[in-house]
């Protein structure tokens, strides 16, 4: 997942009027049990198989598409409003909680649905917040105040002044869609 992938996913993704080529997808990527982790895929993932890679009782959850979330500008908070899922949708961005230790997925039989990075999730395109997933590796602008990123310990954070890195494919982050002159 620290790779760019588009060009294997243009590669398998199906064309039009034909049907994509099953594959199997090794996802090298440890997420740690109790800990929350965004998480986009470009295939749909079934509920048994969820529990297999995850473990009982894993928690996954999707934005709420009609109440996403609020911004509360006096209080430079914002509100994000998710709800359970039981299964992935191909390029649909979520937060897992797994109850094992995951260190690295195996999906066999897969046909990639999506080769691109997913529009931003919201229920309307004014929404003020969204959740984005990626699929490739993503460039991050320095300062950026409209996007907000999960850190370990469960933590939202901001691209920080002056680091212009990068983030790992497979992965998702809020936008803020911030009134203008928002203290944020």
């Amino acid at each position: 997942d620290r790779e760019d992938n588009s060009t294997m996913l243009a590669k398998y993704k199906p064309q039009q009027g034909k049907a994509g080529l099953p594959m199997n997808v090794h996802v090298i990527r440890s997420l740690t049990p109790g800990m929350s982790n965004t998480l986009t895929l470009p295939f749909d993932v079934e509920e048994g198989e969820m529990t297999a890679i995850f473990g009982e009782g894993y928690k996954l959850l999707q934005l709420n598409t009609t109440d996403p979330g609020s911004i509360n500008v006096e209080a430079q908070a914002f509100n994000v409003n998710l709800v359970e899922a039981t299964t992935i949708e191909a390029g649909v961005p979520y937060l897992i909680t797994p109850t094992e230790a995951v260190n690295n997925m195996h999906f066999y039989d897969r046909v990639i649905q999506r080769a691109t990075n997913a529009e931003c999730v919201a229920g309307e395109a004014t929404d003020l917040v969204q959740f984005c997933g990626l699929l490739d590796k993503t460039h991050l602008t320095a300062g950026d105040k409209s996007c907000l990123f999960l850190y370990p310990n469960n933590t939202l954070v901001w691209s920080a002044e002056g680091d212009n890195s990068s983030m790992n494919s497979l992965r998702a982050y809020f936008k803020v869609n911030a009134p203008a002159g928002a203290p944020l």
